[in-house]
């Protein structure tokens, strides 16, 4: 019966050691770094052109959206990486 118990004991304590070494990271023990985002709104009269969206883009500007203000104004929304200093 003691032996049974050992056994027991050192099946737990085995189990334990390799749930806390594998177990998943929280949140909070993980260093979580985002991605920084600027953004630019770039406002005219009329659907933004490709080449203005062209223009943007080899500027490393992503359009992101296009919002109509009434009047025929548009105003497009751009976002591109934040550079890391």
């Amino acid at each position: 019966m003691q032996m049974i118990r050992y056994r027991f004991v050192v099946v737990a304590i085995c189990l334990f050691i390799c749930w806390s070494v594998l177990k998943p990271a929280r949140s909070a023990d993980r260093e979580v770094v985002g991605e920084k985002w600027e953004y630019l709104v770039s406002s005219n009269s009329g659907v933004p052109t490709s080449a203005e969206l062209n223009r943007h883009g080899d500027g490393g500007w992503e359009l992101v959206g296009v919002t109509n203000e009434g009047n025929g104004n548009y105003a497009a929304v751009f976002k591109r990486s934040k550079p890391i200093n």
